[in-house]
């Protein structure tokens, strides 16, 4: 019996480690085209550089 259950851990264990095996890169600040952006923090497309940036008359949240 506790073979059975150190071989079903094992096995869990292995299926949650593998997950990190299939995990995406966090998004790079690339684009081509505003909507590529993050909009709703006033992002736009720079088209010289390909990055995402904040606009220069974007808000700041005040401290």
């Amino acid at each position: 019996m506790v073979k059975l259950a150190l071989a079903i851990s094992l096995v869990l264990g292995l299926g949650v480690a593998s997950c990190t095996l299939f995990d995406e890169d966090p998004p790079d600040d690339s684009c081509e085209v505003d909507t590529d952006c993050f909009r709703a923090q006033g992002e736009v497309c720079n088209q010289m550089t390909h990055e995402c940036e904040v606009r220069s008359d974007a808000g700041v949240d005040a401290p």
